[in-house]
């Protein structure tokens, strides 16, 4: 199933209105995804949300709350960078 990065949106709804023109070129020229279609889409909260498509066009999609899930697979990760500069600079 293809998993799309939504950004600020709110996933808690069960209806949701997708109108990013670039998502919905995407789904319909390059994925052509049609209506009952399954995807998953998450905002950053580690939690993957499975939405069906209930209709969709080149304007917008309307995509129907199917379940969630928490993602397990992201962990967090703690990183240090050093930063050297050479001598006589």
């Amino acid at each position: 199933m293809h998993r799309f990065y939504i950004g600020d949106e709110s996933l808690i709804d069960d209806l949701l209105t997708i109108k990013n023109r670039e998502l919905l070129w995407q789904w319909n020229k390059v994925l052509r995804f049609r209506a009952q279609d399954k995807l998953v889409l998450f905002n950053g909260n580690l939690i993957d949300y499975a939405y069906q498509i209930v209709e969709i066009s080149p304007k917008h999609a309307l995509l129907k709350q199917r379940g969630k899930q928490k993602n397990c697979s992201v962990k967090s990760k703690n990183l240090l960078i050093l930063v050297a500069a050479k001598a006589g600079q």
